[in-house]
């Protein structure tokens, strides 16, 4: 498949499109109902990032739990 023509945010676009068809290809959820609100702040407590390591974006709890509910039912 060749790059698509177009603007940042329309490749961009076909890219996600991209990968959430390969998720439903290899049978990978879109949402956990596994996860329950209640879990969410022992959840961000462990996903805590050590800020030495070199990461492009250093998440807080909230940032944390503001995702995760993203993937939930």
């Amino acid at each position: 498949m060749c790059c698509p023509a177009g603007s940042r945010a329309e490749k961009a676009r076909v890219f996600i499109d991209a990968i959430y068809r390969m998720n439903r290809a290899l049978g990978i959820p879109e949402c956990f109902p596994c996860i329950r609100s209640e879990d969410l702040p022992q959840m961000a407590a462990w996903a805590e990032a050590n800020p030495v390591y070199p990461v492009p974006v250093i998440f807080g709890k909230e940032d944390f739990i503001r995702l995760a509910r993203r993937v939930m039912p």
